[in-house]
């Protein structure tokens, strides 16, 4: 078999396996259905079509046809019927996707600029298929239970909810599988989310009467906004189906109104509202997400990533900082520039991954000697900068013997290993109009005199 005609039969396998999940999860939606045969409120095959299309590609598109007629079959509804309902199934996922894709939506929900864009296609792609899919009721020669405009908004909100729900989920988790990230949250958290979303889920679904089932399920907000923070998309994703799984699982003893299309009855609104809190959920996470993924990478643009210090770039901004208050009102400090004795001695006795470890310790000593008001940075790979703000210079020299008692009294230690290091360390007192570069220099000729002399410590 050439790899042409195995790659062939790799997409007819999907576009089966495709229509089988498109019937079963139709069939589920269909457990709702009431007054107009074939239409639902909840209608998870436009959630699997979207996911499928967005990871696959459009390829699969046959699989809508093949499972939207077994559906037909199965409850009734002429072929014909379903032929126009799939081809608006196919519309409402394939044209939206086209144009957000135009505005850089990369099949993916790692940033809000994409969660809106998905939005879009989950809020204005049903119009496609409620628009088409209500005309071929009409057309056709099946009695009319309800108004037409009760038909588009109960399809629009059943595939408009099944693709946010079920269509994030499934692309979320294949995100999350294809990076080889996938973590499961905290079985204990998860276990309380689960707990609260099923008890607020029963106590609405047993309350059918009035306003009562919506209001309760408004107490899945705060749950779904906690759950979000803690653990990500699935603490908005998973109490969301187990309330809908819940509906439909009680849906059948639910009163008769409740389920009315005409005019519309309580499931309807609490659809709605399990609609506005998976929108908010969503947004929610990924606006979290992209705020701790913002801070992270600004901390990074400031700090060494091995030893949490400041980093160069940081201290060269500081030390420009410093010299313009210093001409403009003469504060004076002061800048050590250390140079650790003989440290690559560590890197070939233990190697470079405990010489790595051995700078972490080296940092730790450092963050705990010097005062709240100085910085501290890793300059090079085992040289370090410290600034010392309104320091005079005899206060400077006392820091400096403090940081090499520091490190003698606290070696390196590892696998049975002893290191007793040292700094060979330059002080530099900055004058009025001094430069960075200026002070950096005299510091660091500074600091190879002192290893030069053995004194440890030299002042400019």
């Amino acid at each position: 078999m050439t790899s042409s005609e195995s790659n062939k039969l790799q997409i007819l396998g999907q576009i089966a396996l495709f229509s089988i999940v498109y019937f079963f999860s139709g069939m589920i939606g269909l457990e709702m259905q009431s007054a107009q045969t074939g239409i639902t409120p909840f209608w998870p095959p436009s959630g699997v079509a979207l996911a499928a299309f967005v990871i696959f590609g459009f390829r699969l598109w046959p699989g809508v046809y093949l499972g939207m007629g077994m559906i037909a079959y199965s409850v009734g509804v002429p072929l014909w019927v379903a032929f126009i309902s799939a081809t608006g199934s196919i519309l409402e996922v394939i044209i939206p996707l086209f144009i957000v894709q135009k505005y850089g939506f990369k099949n993916s929900l790692n940033s809000l600029h994409h969660l809106l864009l998905f939005l879009i296609v989950a809020s204005t792609g049903p119009i496609i298929s409620a628009t088409l899919g209500s005309l071929s009721f009409v057309i056709s020669d099946m009695p009319l239970n309800i108004p037409i405009m009760n038909m588009f908004f109960t399809w629009w909100l059943g595939n408009s909810f099944g693709m946010l729900l079920f269509g994030s989920s499934l692309i979320l988790l294949h995100q999350h599988f294809s990076q080889q990230r996938f973590q499961l949250p905290k079985q204990s958290m998860m276990l309380l989310i689960t707990i609260l979303a099923s008890a607020i889920s029963f106590l609405a679904f047993q309350n059918m009467t009035g306003l009562n089932s919506a209001l309760i399920l408004n107490l899945m907000i705060p749950l779904v906004i906690l759950s979000s923070f803690v653990v990500g998309f699935a603490g908005t994703l998973i109490p969301v189906a187990i309330t809908s799984l819940t509906m439909v699982t009680l849906y059948s003893g639910f009163p008769a109104a409740a389920g009315n299309q005409y005019p519309l009855g309580i499931v309807f609104l609490d659809i709605m509202v399990l609609w506005v809190i998976t929108l908010t959920g969503l947004l929610v996470t990924v606006a979290y997400k992209e705020r701790i993924t913002n801070i992270q990478k600004d901390w990074m643009s400031t700090h060494d990533g091995l030893t949490g210090l400041n980093n160069r770039f940081f201290m060269e901004n500081k030390l420009k900082s410093m010299c313009s208050g210093l001409r403009q009102n003469d504060n004076g400090f002061c800048l050590l520039y250390l140079d650790l004795n003989d440290y690559k001695t560590v890197n070939e006795k233990a190697g470079h991954q405990i010489g790595d470890e051995g700078l972490v310790h080296v940092a730790k000593i450092l963050k705990k000697s010097i005062r709240t008001s100085d910085f501290v940075a890793r300059w090079t790979s085992d040289k370090f900068i410290i600034l010392l703000p309104d320091c005079p210079t005899e206060t400077s020299k006392w820091i400096a013997k403090t940081l090499n008692a520091q490190l003698a009294e606290n070696p390196f230690v590892t696998n049975a290993q002893i290191f007793h290091l040292e700094f060979s360390i330059g002080i530099a007192c900055a004058h009025v109009h001094d430069t960075p570069a200026a002070i950096i220099d005299r510091a660091d000729k500074a600091s190879h005199q002192a290893k030069q002399e053995s004194s440890n410590i030299v002042t400019v």
